[in-house]
């Protein structure tokens, strides 16, 4: 609407560049950290293209119920009255929940937990509700220094976690895949 005074930048300075990378980063985590593979299979596959699908019905379905107060730049007038039917009578934004089921969706297809988590956290960011710590746990392999005798721990425990050492599990994947030989 050419009516509409603009927010400089509008929605795709807001939005445009964290929902991006939020999408690449659940797109691309599981290649980046096997270690947070999920459970993977074609339900958990089907049930976030679901979503992700959910998402995108979403977002239309607000654009929708706007009709012409709808812009994809941050606008509103004086005359705009406050939308309280459709999908806003449920929750104040949901185009943005669309973005965000879209989001997760994918990564919840590509099944990779890390993937989940920063898609959460850069959602949580955009709405304006602060700063997430990802805690990403790990564990040293090896001793402190060459003469720690890691007497503080059991070889059961050392194996359990070096079972699930993501180079080693990133390896194994790419010989499976074919995309690595044993002699690469």
């Amino acid at each position: 609407r050419p009516d509409v005074p603009r927010v400089p930048g509008g929605w795709r300075g807001l939005l445009g560049g964290p929902v991006a990378l939020a999408t690449l980063i659940a797109l691309r985590a599981r290649a980046v950290v096997p270690s947070a593979d999920l459970p993977a299979g074609p339900i958990v596959a089907w049930l976030g293209l679901v979503l992700a699908w959910a998402g995108l019905a979403l977002r239309w379905w607000s654009f929708a119920t706007l009709g012409d107060y709808f812009t994809f730049d941050l606008a509103a007038t004086p005359d705009q009255p406050v939308i309280a039917h459709g999908p806003y009578r449920l929750v104040r934004h949901p185009s943005y929940l669309g973005v965000i089921a879209v989001v997760v969706g994918l990564a919840v297809a590509r099944a990779n937990a890390a993937g989940i988590a920063v898609a959460a956290a850069v959602a949580r960011a955009r709405a304006g509700d602060g700063p997430t710590l990802i805690e990403a746990l790990t564990y040293r392999i090896l001793g402190h220094s060459r003469g720690d005798l890691c007497v503080y721990r059991t070889r059961e425990e050392e194996a359990a976690w070096a079972a699930r050492d993501p180079i080693a599990r990133y390896r194994d994947r790419l010989l499976d895949e074919r995309a690595l030989t044993a002699a690469d």
